[in-house]
């Protein structure tokens, strides 16, 4: 069972500016408002959230372009989300010194595809697959 959370009008305003404060996405301030007024959670768990999510994946890629709206946040209980850690930069794999494959093993018509390609196949396998990064 939940919590209920029952707060005066101070309360909700003087709560909901530590959001804002600690918030990293700074729009749409009277939408947030308002959705902050539904939420029934404490503070404590919204702005634990917030510093965990801002080391997650989705917050640190690309600059922080994917940080949902404030209300967006609120409205779709962002807080409950299980997160996936940001990830370090992939090391690209390198053969070791001397290692070549013998032609009948890769064909005698192989021409191996450069990194662009290989990366726009797989961009389009993802797409076909419904698979998203």
């Amino acid at each position: 069972m939940k919590e209920t959370i029952q707060k005066t009008n101070d309360q909700v305003a003087d709560d909901f500016l530590k959001f804002w404060e600690v918030y990293p996405r700074k729009v749409g301030k009277q939408a947030a408002m308002r959705a902050w007024k539904k939420v029934n959670a404490p503070l404590s768990i919204l702005l634990t959230a917030i510093r965990d999510q801002q080391q997650s994946e989705q917050w640190t890629k690309d600059g922080g372009e994917y940080i949902p709206h404030p209300a967006t946040w609120l409205t779709g209980q962002r807080w409950e989300d299980v997160l996936t850690p940001a990830s370090a930069p992939q090391q690209k794999y390198q053969k070791p010194d001397g290692y070549n494959h013998p032609k009948e093993y890769r064909g005698a018509d192989y021409e191996p595809a450069s990194d662009t390609t290989a990366r726009a196949s797989l961009e389009k396998l993802n797409d076909i697959l419904g698979h998203r990064k």
